[in-house]
């Protein structure tokens, strides 16, 4: 399996940097040569930007 495992997208969004579509795929054929392995799914957030997002009225 690569290294590089995480993939990443910018701040405020859903898609993916246009730098990552390669990790996506060098995983995606890694795991699907076995069938057996399992894949965990995650994400994270954090407060940065809150008060942009969603000002206090």
């Amino acid at each position: 399996m690569s290294k590089k495992r995480s993939v990443y997208s910018d701040f405020d969004k859903f898609d993916i940097k246009s730098s990552q579509p390669a990790v996506v795929d060098r995983q995606g054929k890694y795991l699907a040569a076995d069938s057996a392995l399992k894949l965990r799914a995650e994400g994270n957030a954090d407060e940065r930007g809150v008060d942009l997002a969603y000002p206090a009225k």
